[in-house]
């Protein structure tokens, strides 16, 4: 008989992830113990367990759960009626403020996704949230006349994803509105296509 997990409380939740958040963060995923989550978030390993199955599961909701702040808004953008050139530029801007708004996320992200042994979990779970927003921006890029909007597509959101980690690692070079001007002038502003 499977037994049913008690929903977490949202503040017991957030206690476990900021936990989690800190010691994946400083220790690497093969470095921290489900136990040492339950210490740290004040919690005893049984009820660490009675909402989470394993050590793997904690890891794979916490990056769900830092991505939401990230990503909600920027998929609510796609959802207004703006033209193409403009709700692109509008991206530009919200994810560069996404990023210095949640810069622990952000850092997170990072140093996870330099652990080599969590290179696969990672990347299935980046992808998960990446494309998406990929699916959204292609269309916008077609309609302003890229030849290949799936790869400009793709390729100005990891161009995006370098850009929010450079505001976050290194804010004293990191310069936001030339960013923003830049990333218009290549990838938005170019002489084809309509804004229809």
């Amino acid at each position: 008989m499977t037994v049913k997990r008690k929903d977490i409380p949202q503040k017991r939740r957030k206690e476990i992830f900021d936990a989690a958040t800190e010691l994946f963060s400083k220790s690497g995923y093969h470095g921290v113990s489900v136990d040492a989550i339950a210490k740290k978030a004040g919690i005893s390993k049984g009820n660490l367990y009675w909402h989470f199955k394993s050590k793997q599961e904690i890891f794979l909701q916490l990056f769900e759960y830092l991505a939401l702040p990230l990503f909600t808004p920027l998929m609510q953008l796609f959802e207004e009626n703006l033209p193409p050139r403009v709700k692109l530029g509008a991206v530009s801007r919200a994810c560069l403020e996404a990023a210095e708004a949640n810069p622990e996320i952000v850092r997170f992200g990072w140093q996870i996704a330099a652990q080599p042994e969590l290179k696969e979990m990672f990347n299935s779970e980046y992808t998960e949230w990446m494309d998406p927003f990929i699916d959204q921006m292609t269309p916008l890029f077609a309609a302003i006349g890229e030849n290949n909007p799936e790869d400009v597509a793709r390729f100005y959101a990891l161009t995006l994803d370098a850009f929010m980690g450079l505001a976050v690692m290194m804010p004293e070079i990191f310069k936001k509105e030339e960013t923003i001007a830049l990333l218009e002038e290549r990838f938005i502003n170019f002489t084809g296509g309509n804004d229809d």
